[in-house]
């Protein structure tokens, strides 16, 4: 299997692709909050997805702030910047790139030579919520794949969000870095001027794809019911669809599949993760 890291415009990303010829699609990963595009199990999911032939692409968010992996730790001023338009704002930058052969170099001119045009995009928790927005703006996403997705992106009581903005930032304790993180009120501002356009729940309803949707019953993150509001509102107009949402519960499985970082190997949860994701993702 091929795999190479490129930097484009800013944007940091590796591609996994086995050596074929055959026309096939890309696996773009969008990881969740506080992580990055190498974070535990992401790796492994896109060599699992690479080696059913598709050109599997994991990204990190420009202002994740991730300035060290293993041991992780974070850039605070840079983590505190991000915003969820900022988010949405690379992928696009992204797949103007892969649209653009004139912005390849010669790596990814080799690497997407074979591309069919045809995007998958895979999102965990707010990634997941960030997918559903980018599904309603690019031909090229033909399908979606939720892992404990967000159904809301405004996840704060009234009063978190007063003091928020009157301080002008939100602290709190990340225990993966051992360090004290903070967003400005650039983020919560950001989700409330733009709380039509980022409403999940309404989005679905207008999305005709097929969309699968993995989540543990014991996530304490994104409880079950999340993914379950987002199944049901995209079967709101479901006599007017062509596609099916599929969801599918990991039993005892929590908000990262019972997984961790460093990923060290995978487990009966992420293996039943990863099948349902082949399943889906081979259609053709």
């Amino acid at each position: 299997m091929n795999k190479i890291s490129i930097v484009i415009n800013k944007l940091k990303f590796d591609v996994r692709k086995i050596d074929n010829n055959n026309s096939t699609a890309i696996f773009l990963f969008l990881h969740g909050f506080k992580s990055f595009r190498n974070w535990g199990f992401i790796p492994y999911i896109c060599e699992k997805i690479a080696e059913e032939g598709l050109i599997t692409i994991n990204l990190d968010f420009s202002l994740n702030g991730v300035i060290s992996e293993n041991p992780m730790q974070f850039d605070i001023e840079i983590f505190a910047n991000n915003t969820v338009s900022q988010e949405i704002s690379d992928v696009d930058l992204l797949i103007s790139i892969f649209r653009n052969p004139t912005l390849w170099n010669d790596e990814l001119t080799e690497i997407l030579n074979n591309w069919n045009g045809k995007i998958i995009l895979c999102g965990h928790s707010r990634g997941a919520g960030i997918s559903i927005v980018e599904a309603t703006k690019h031909i090229e996403i033909e399908r979606l794949v939720l892992l404990s997705p967000i159904a809301n992106f405004n996840r704060y009581t009234n009063r978190m969000t007063k003091k928020w903005i009157e301080q002008g930032f939100l602290e709190f304790n990340d225990p993966s870095s051992g360090q004290k993180l903070k967003l400005n009120a650039t983020y919560i501002e950001d989700i409330l001027n733009n709380s039509n356009k980022y409403n999940l729940k309404r989005i679905v309803q207008i999305l005709d794809l097929p969309i699968l949707i993995i989540q543990g019953d014991n996530d304490l993150s994104t409880p079950l019911k999340e993914g379950e509001e987002l199944c049901e509102n995209y079967k709101k107009n479901i006599e007017n669809k062509r596609n099916p949402c599929n969801f599918v519960i990991i039993k005892k499985a929590n908000h990262l599949f019972n997984s961790h970082h460093p990923f060290d190997k995978s487990n009966l949860y992420l293996d039943e993760v990863i099948k349902n994701i082949k399943d889906f993702v081979i259609y053709e």
